[in-house]
């Protein structure tokens, strides 16, 4: 059997491991466009300098031995051929190494196919972003290692988006003592994931660490040199930002475009089943590129029932809830759980002390959402389960509103007409 991954990402490597597992011999193909395995949580240590590429790996060189995979690094995909079983690809000429470095195209046959390809970074449409030479995606470590370059000769940071993408790239050139300024239509930064309150305490830290913010802006026009480089940013209310290198963290899409005219179905994502089938037969897919929730835990259990299938046992993904995130910067942590967003009739819990802020959503007895922000962010299993199942807990929490940040699954023990001990 001969088994074929596109995506050398958490899902595409997890997928590898699981198919080694259960069948010893056969073949397995990873293309991949990076030169290196790397998790793209820590492209902003990378982008600091606290890391190099070999430490951006979370796949042991020993353990990538054992596996016995095939790599193609370097190489894009051009189309898939699901009636030949083959994927068209050819190498990126800026990375393809001596031995690959073959203009013409290459053809790889598989058995099953999964694609676990993630997702790109999107330059917004505004004037200049996408002609200019020195606007640059932050998604990949091929363009981590751009961006690091050309920051050498840079000044001052232009970083349009003010989400968890934005403000890594933020936070790894500050660390290399650029000036930086984040651009965002947002009122509040990481937005998708905090509320404004637990957000405004990021922003005063990274305020505090030279960061300039331009909060409730849109981009409306640019300023370009001769050579094709962008020097200024003017924002809708005429304020100009003044740069030598612009971040593009505005948004993402799924890296699927190779797909476009094949017979595997696609409606912005992937369409898979609960076996992480798409509706060709012996064509899987895994993590970003099926819109079911591009977090590293979801994808690698995504990429695990994909390859349980792909060797031909029966196996489901049932774990679909993607609402959660946690964040660490300048030492100060944050856990965020579920949608984040308050409806009329809402409960809001809110407490803040010396350990931190604590928010919970409560809709109809049912906890919504919870932001546990500082030194305390126990009990993350408790929440998550009990948001995802929508547990009840007003009864638990009738006589003390503040006991929700003190949850634990023994708060749902209960005992049956027999005295044994069940959750309620």
């Amino acid at each position: 059997m001969k088994h074929v991954i596109i995506g050398g990402g958490a899902a595409g490597i997890k997928a590898a491991e699981q198919i080694r597992s259960l069948e010893k011999d056969s073949k397995i193909t990873i293309i991949m466009e990076d030169m290196n395995i790397h998790s793209r949580c820590m492209l902003h240590k990378y982008l600091s300098g606290e890391r190099n590429t070999e430490e951006m790996s979370f796949l042991p060189k020993e353990m990538e031995d054992e596996l016995n995979i095939e790599f193609f690094r370097g190489y894009t995909i051009s189309s898939v051929d699901t009636d030949r079983k083959l994927v068209k690809i050819f190498p990126l000429k800026d990375q393809a190494d001596d031995v690959k470095a073959k203009e013409e195209m290459e053809d790889v046959s598989y058995d099953k196919l999964l694609i676990a390809t993630g997702s790109n970074g999107f330059i917004p449409p505004a004037p200049g972003l996408r002609e200019a030479k020195n606007v640059h995606c932050f998604r990949h470590l091929r363009e981590a290692e751009i961006i690091r370059e050309k920051a050498k000769d840079s000044e001052n940071i232009a970083i349009i988006g003010a989400g968890l993408v934005g403000i890594d790239a933020a936070y790894g050139m500050l660390e290399r003592g650029k000036k930086v300024t984040v651009i965002d239509m947002a009122v509040s930064i990481i937005p998708m994931q905090l509320c404004k309150k637990a957000g405004d305490m990021y922003q005063k830290l990274f305020e505090d660490d030279g960061c300039k913010f331009e909060l409730g802006r849109k981009v409306s026009d640019t300023k370009m040199d001769s050579d094709g480089n962008i020097t200024a940013i003017i924002l809708d209310n005429g304020t100009e930002v003044k740069c030598d290198l612009v971040i593009a963290a505005a948004g993402e899409r799924a890296a699927i475009r190779f797909l476009e005219g094949s017979s595997i179905k696609i409606n912005r994502f992937i369409e898979v089943d609960d076996h992480m089938r798409t509706n060709v037969k012996d064509i899987f897919a895994a993590g970003n590129a099926t819109g079911l929730s591009g977090t590293w835990p979801n994808a690698k259990k995504q990429a695990e029932v994909a390859a349980y299938n792909m060797c031909g046992f029966d196996k489901t993904y049932d774990d679909t809830y993607a609402m959660k995130n946690t964040m660490n910067f300048y030492g100060l942590a944050t856990l965020s759980l579920g949608s984040g967003k308050e409806e009329e009739g809402d409960r809001i819990i809110e407490q803040q002390d010396s350990f931190g802020y604590r928010k919970a959503i409560i809709r109809n007895g049912v906890l919504d959402s919870v932001v546990l922000q500082g030194k305390n962010l126990n009990y993350a299993g408790v929440y998550q389960h009990i948001i995802k199942n929508k547990i009840n807990i007003e009864d638990i929490i009738k006589d003390d509103e503040n006991k929700v940040f003190k949850l634990s699954f023994a708060d749902f023990y209960d005992t049956d007409d027999r005295g044994q001990y069940v959750y309620a």
